[in-house]
């Protein structure tokens, strides 16, 4: 892996953390981490990793609002 996708990576990471921690706002999302970042070699596509603290119930609210806030599915 080149250091110019290890860089892009960290940025994602930091970026979506901030996006998610600070830009939010919602309550439902504090617990939540991203985990991971994996960019494909042409840096066209990322896989992000969520880690969400708490209960099963409070995992599932918790990306049940970060999908709905992200406009996924």
């Amino acid at each position: 892996m080149s250091r110019r996708t290890l860089r892009v990576e960290d940025t994602l990471r930091s970026e979506i953390s901030e996006l998610i921690l600070h830009r939010l706002g919602d309550p439902r999302v504090r617990l939540t981490t991203v985990s991971a970042v994996d960019v494909s070699p042409d840096l066209r596509r990322a896989v992000v990793r969520i880690s969400v603290l708490g209960g099963e119930r409070e995992r599932q609210e918790s990306l049940g609002a970060l999908r709905m806030r992200l406009g996924m599915r």
